[in-house]
């Protein structure tokens, strides 16, 4: 260990810069293993070669949201509308595949009475919302008369043929630029998901083992913004921490507790409910540093009710982790110092960390001072971005600020540690 620490030391910095040129071809791989940013999968009716220039089209679409991380972004970049017509000229490959697809319907259909609350549990501050046709949800159209589902309502699974398309990164990424949108990278926190559906007087915490048709419609969504979901295990140790009561009831001291069990960058909470009419009744709350934001959902579709939370939790992350193309630039260059990188691995696995951060393409190494690495970025955007995004990386913590350091307004410092 010790001639692998004077290997490290003594190697000069052309040999390091050698490394990081080495490691920036390697970050492509590595980075492909987080969120597949650049494949976009289409529901088509045929192998039909207009109807894939069709869905190619709807393809970018989603993508251009996915990597902007901005549900807005064709409007606000004229250059990526224009692009969209020309979508077959960003596709590097497709492929179709034919899948056995189950509707979401009401599957808690054991019960043996109705609902005798009025509707308005599904809301903090009822009176603060209306139906679309000015009805207040207490009314006997709501929740309060959900019927039984049988047998005969669940419709049959069906065959449905998708479109994989996988575009080309280094072209999406260039017309990016040219158009000055943002850019999220394929890091990305995870998101963990509690879930509870009531039917009748029943409630049910949900995820893929329990109720596989109705998670995948909301990884379905969570999948074309791309944001990473992390289902919770609903065992034996984590009914002795919350309830499918506790959910419904958005109680955040009892979500916040069960929550530290994961690792995780935000918290999405959710509840649903379907009413005689079939239409659906649901909530969102995401809690995220802190912050607390709620949103209501009434529709027909369960479909756009996980597509209302997908969104509600990327447009939030893409404020703090997309970094924009149009941020005006420090003139002055910006160090960034490494603690307790001990030995050659170290060196290695940060280095890929950082080459996979687009906010941080142009770092350089400056030098190694013992057990400490300084880089250097000139011309970096916003530091508190850079903060966060740098952050994601559970093994690097901020240090402590020293005597020396505290006088440097263009450094940051981190620790690295060891997980051994």
């Amino acid at each position: 260990m010790l001639l692998c620490l004077q290997k490290l030391h003594s190697l000069s910095i052309a040999s390091l810069r050698g490394v990081l040129a080495y490691l920036l071809c390697c970050q492509l791989v590595l980075a492909s293993e987080a969120i597949d940013l650049f494949t976009v999968t289409i529901d088509v009716e045929s192998e039909s070669q207009q109807e894939r220039v069709v869905a190619s089209r709807a393809a970018l679409k989603t993508l251009l949201i996915r990597v902007t991380g901005d549900k807005s972004a064709l409007s606000a970049y004229p250059l990526l509308a224009t692009s969209v017509e020309n979508a077959q000229r960003y596709i590097a490959s497709f492929s179709y595949q034919t899948v056995l697809i189950k509707p979401v319907v009401d599957t808690a259909n054991t019960l043996s009475s109705a609902v005798d609350d009025e509707p308005a549990f599904l809301l903090e501050n009822p009176s603060s919302i209306l139906l679309a046709s000015n009805t207040p949800l207490n009314s006997d159209s709501a929740l309060n008369n959900n019927a039984v589902t049988t047998q005969a309502d669940i419709p049959k699974a069906q065959e449905v043929l998708r479109l994989n398309i996988v575009f080309q990164a280094d072209a999406i990424k260039e017309l990016l630029r040219q158009a000055v949108a943002p850019f999220w990278q394929a890091n990305r926190p995870g998101v963990l998901v509690w879930l509870v559906e009531q039917s009748g007087d029943q409630r049910r915490m949900i995820n893929a083992d329990i109720a596989p048709d109705v998670f995948r419609a909301l990884d379905r969504g969570a999948e074309a913004r791309g944001v990473p979901l992390i289902q919770p295990l609903l065992d034996l140790e984590e009914a002795s921490l919350i309830s499918a009561s506790d959910i419904w009831d958005l109680s955040v001291a009892t979500i916040n507790l069960a929550s530290n069990r994961y690792d995780n960058g935000a918290v999405l909470v959710g509840k649903f409910s379907q009413a005689y009419d079939k239409s659906w009744f649901g909530q969102w709350m995401l809690l995220y540093k802190g912050e607390r934001q709620v949103e209501h959902y009434r529709g027909n579709a369960l479909a756009d009710y996980f597509i209302q939370g997908s969104d509600m939790v990327a447009d939030r992350l893409a404020a703090d982790y997309a970094v924009a193309g149009n941020q005006e630039q420090m003139s002055k260059s910006l160090t960034i110092k490494f603690s307790g990188i001990r030995n050659p691995a170290d060196y290695l696995a940060l280095s890929e960390y950082l080459r996979q951060v687009p906010a941080l393409k142009t770092i350089q190494l400056s030098h190694v001072d013992g057990e400490h690495c300084y880089f250097s970025l000139d011309g970096s955007n916003d530091v508190a971005q850079l903060r966060a995004l740098i952050e994601l990386n559970k093994r690097l913590v901020p240090a402590g600020i020293n005597s020396r350091d505290k006088f440097l307004s263009n450094q940051l410092h981190y620790q690295w540690l060891d997980r051994r």
